[in-house]
Formats: structure tokens, sequence, C-alpha cells
């Protein structure tokens, strides 16, 4: 486990994925890709990195498929 998005009581669920990317750029790691996995639809500005999944199937190779695109 490298580390763990805050919990920002209200905020949407991308807020707090911003805030930890946040976190990682200020103790000088960098970020040259990345991808959110998750069952949530609101990501605010981080839309574009979502593929979103269900609650009920989890990661199916359909979303594992559209992970591997976004990180290659």
């Amino acid at each position: 486990m490298v580390g763990m998005t805050p919990i920002i009581e209200g905020a949407i669920r991308g807020k707090e994925i911003k805030e930890y990317l946040n976190q990682i750029l200020n103790i000088g790691l960098e970020v040259d890709r990345f991808v959110i996995i998750d069952d949530e639809e609101e990501m605010g500005e981080l839309d574009d990195h979502l593929v979103e999944t269900s609650f009920e199937t989890g990661i199916t190779r359909e979303v594992a498929d559209k992970v591997i695109h976004f990180l290659v």
C-alpha cells in the first residue's frame, strides 16, 4: 500500500482523489498516468480518468481492458 485518499466530509470522491494526487506531488513523486476504478459516477475534474465499475460485478474483463488502455 502506497497511501490512502483522505476522507473529506461532503466532498465528491474526485475531490478526495485530487487531494491525494496533490499530496503525492508535494513530496516529489511524479504521476505520469493514472486511472480511477470506482463505482461512483461523480469525479468532477477527474471524470476523464474514471473507469466505472458496478458494485454488483466489480472488475469485469471489459473494465480491465479499459484500465489497461488508460495505462499503456
